[in-house]
């Protein structure tokens, strides 16, 4: 994640919206995999408005957290 937004940071800095939809396309991929589907989307809307001012970090925190809270709640046998 940490890479991901100093990779975003830097392609911002340089309106490198390519890169940018790159990125987001990677880290949809992973969100999607895990069931994060607000972070999906959030990465969807990314990929079609790299520039813009979205809060990946914290979408995808948000998305973490309730993940870690499901797998908290569902111990393994």
């Amino acid at each position: 994640d940490r890479v991901i937004q100093r990779q975003r940071a830097r392609a911002r800095a340089m309106n490198d919206d390519v890169n940018i939809k790159r990125l987001a396309h990677k880290l949809k991929s992973g969100c999607a995999s895990l069931g994060m589907t607000q972070a999906t989307e959030a990465c969807r809307e990314l990929e079609l408005q790299p520039l813009s001012d979205i809060d990946i970090k914290t979408i995808v925190t948000q998305g973490v957290t309730a993940l870690d809270a499901w797998i908290a709640g569902h111990p393994s046998p």
